[in-house]
């Protein structure tokens, strides 16, 4: 009679594995790309499209659901394979349940692994619909009698709010301190500009030296000469091959201007500045080489 037992419990233990339904917080990955199409533990597929995990102790088809603690997202797994291999993490899932808590970008994230219900073989938990049932359970409101004034949910509501929020009486007046009126300054525009160019060195972003003649068109300018230098090679990759930077040396620190030549006249020179301000060039000024 005792072995009968024995073998029963024993086969309790063998079909149902006992398995803690506690909140479980540790690491997690999830499965790479090579694995697509590699058969599970239980016999199904690896699809990196459904969502699916890796655990030690649960059944399969086990619904657990998985919050990544950085960020309080979580997502709703079906288990279909046993691991993780790493001892350190307790939970692999797949490509696009990793990709729900942005665990992608992570690799490897602290999760709370936590169970929900058994699943179905086969068939992934429909995210929504999980959420639901997941959700905790609302207290019922005790049904009124037939005396009573009924309120639609709406009106339920705004009468909470109300007990809550209290009653604010409108400003007199008196109460609003008189406000003075600052006349508005016209300010002038910072482009079309002319500025006559003094003879100071010129050179590419290379550092050969130029000689820029008839209109130019300043689009920066720069206290550091290496940013001077890469808009200068921005524009000449824009294909801009008349680019030049000279160092403004009355200021200090010292200016280095980035400027377009080689435009016949100040309306060619501006149409073209139009023509980049969706480029992030917004302030221009106008040039007269010697």
């Amino acid at each position: 009679m005792r072995f009968t037992r024995l073998f029963l419990i024993l086969g309790i233990f063998y079909f149902f594995p006992i398995f803690s339904q506690a909140p479980e917080i540790g690491e997690a990955s999830y499965y790479s790309d090579k694995f697509a199409g590699s058969k599970t533990a239980s016999g199904e597929k690896y699809d990196p499209k459904k969502f699916t995990a890796a655990h030690r102790t649960y059944p399969f088809h086990t619904i657990l659901k998985v919050t990544n603690l950085a960020n309080g997202k979580f997502v709703y797994v079906r288990v279909n394979d046993k691991g993780p291999h790493k001892k350190t993490r307790i939970i692999d899932i797949s490509r696009i349940a990793a990709e729900k808590i942005d665990l992608i970008q992570m690799g490897v994230a602290k999760v709370k692994v936590e169970y929900v219900k058994e699943g179905v073989a086969g068939k992934d938990p429909e995210q929504i619909e999980v959420a639901k049932k997941d959700l905790p359970i609302k207290k019922e409101i005790p049904s009124k009698k037939e005396d009573d004034f009924s309120l639609e949910d709406d009106d339920l509501e705004d009468e909470e709010e109300d007990e809550l929020e209290p009653e604010l009486t409108p400003p007199t007046k008196k109460d609003i301190p008189e406000t003075k009126t600052i006349p508005t300054k016209k300010l002038e525009p910072l482009t079309k500009k002319t500025i006559l160019s003094k003879t100071t060195p010129y050179y590419d972003y290379e550092g050969k030296p130029q000689n820029p003649t008839g209109i130019g068109l300043q689009l920066g300018a720069f206290r550091n000469e290496s940013f001077a230098k890469k808009t200068a090679t921005r524009l000449m990759l824009q294909g801009f091959s008349k680019v030049v930077i000279e160092p403004y040396e009355e200021v200090k620190p010292t200016l280095y201007r980035v400027i377009l030549w080689g435009f016949e006249t100040e309306e060619d020179a501006l149409n073209t500045g139009k023509k980049l301000e969706p480029l992030g060039y917004t302030v221009y000024f106008i040039y007269k080489f010697p």
